[in-house]
């Protein structure tokens, strides 16, 4: 679903979402869907996987 918006938008939605993981937790995406611009939130662990960052929780 996240393809559909704007990167920006993405980066909002996101934000909130890894207030509901654990630290250091996993988000798993879509197989089209990329947030590697989105370092400051989550670090690329797999093509569709990414860990949290600590940071942001």
């Amino acid at each position: 679903v996240m393809i559909y918006f704007d990167k920006p938008t993405q980066e909002i939605i996101l934000n909130r979402i890894v207030k509901l993981i654990k630290p250091n937790g996993w988000y798993v995406a879509g197989h089209s869907e990329n947030f590697n611009h989105l370092t400051a939130i989550m670090r690329a662990r797999g093509r569709t996987i990414y860990q949290i960052n600590e940071k942001q929780i």
